[in-house]
C-alpha cells in the first residue's frame, strides 16, 4: 500500500495497531513526496498529540 495522503488517512491505517489501552508500533515506508506529511506526523508524536 502507498503512504497515506493525509494525517486522517494515516490514523485510519494505523488504528488497529494498539487496542484496549495496549501500546502499538507502526512502521511506514515513504518517499520524498511524502516528506511534509511524515514531518507533521513525527512532530505530533513528539508533542504527544493525537494524529
Amino acid at each position: 500500500a502507498e503512504f497515506a495522503t493525509s494525517a486522517v488517512d494515516f490514523l485510519h491505517r494505523i488504528g488497529r495497531t494498539a487496542r484496549a489501552g495496549q501500546p502499538g508500533v507502526v512502521t511506514s515506508l515513504y518517499t520524498e513526496a511524502n516528506r511534509d506529511l511524515v514531518a507533521a506526523v513525527r512532530q505530533a508524536g513528539k508533542l504527544g498529540q493525537p494524529v
